[in-house]
């Protein structure tokens, strides 16, 4: 019997599914609901498929395990995961690893930015504001998602907005860089 504790390699996606799982025992379509309503593909490199792996995976690894649910099923019967302890102790021990205070990951309009060289100028003109126009929206979307937290219990919704305020702030201060970096191209030509 192997010790799921000794090597564990969660990719982030088994780690969103084992964090979802420990707030509330659910079943896989109930776990992929509660990460859409959470607006999941923002925050985190996950699709439905991979829930549905990650589960499988985390219940190979002992990380969850089937539970009993109360109460007369509605439909067919499916199958709630729980996280185990060994699932809480793998989950505690991911999240603390340096990588995720240490990790640099490049965002990909800075890739094209560093790319960028090879382009005529109003190609790049034309990519700003493509990016530009990108920012505006999601800023909108992210500021009507702050408005729709207050539905949400007082710690969620803290977080969420904690969380969301720091999006809208990254999107401002890009789009501060964003004008920099257009004045800097027109200035090359």
């Amino acid at each position: 019997m192997s010790n799921p504790e000794k090597s564990l390699s969660l990719t982030p996606c088994d780690l969103v599914v084992l964090a979802t799982a420990a707030a509330k025992p659910r079943h896989g379509y109930d776990l992929w609901k509660q990460l859409e309503a959470a607006d999941v593909k923002d925050w985190a490199p996950v699709s439905k498929p991979q829930v549905y792996y990650s589960l499988k995976k985390l219940q190979a690894l002992s990380l969850i395990a089937e539970t009993q649910t109360s109460g007369k099923p509605a439909g067919p019967k499916k199958e709630v995961f729980a996280v185990t302890r060994s699932g809480r102790a793998a989950l505690k021990k991911n999240l603390g690893a340096p990588y995720w205070a240490e990790s640099r990951e490049p965002p990909p309009f800075l890739t094209w930015a560093a790319l960028s060289l090879a382009l005529p100028v109003k190609d790049k003109l034309a990519q700003v504001a493509r990016r530009r126009a990108f920012l505006h929206r999601e800023l909108k979307r992210e500021r009507a998602t702050l408005k729709e937290l207050k539905s949400y219990d007082a710690e969620t919704a803290l977080l969420a907005q904690s969380l969301v305020g720091l999006v809208i702030e990254m999107f401002k201060t890009e789009l501060i860089w964003l004008d920099k970096f257009e004045k800097d191209i027109k200035a090359k030509q």
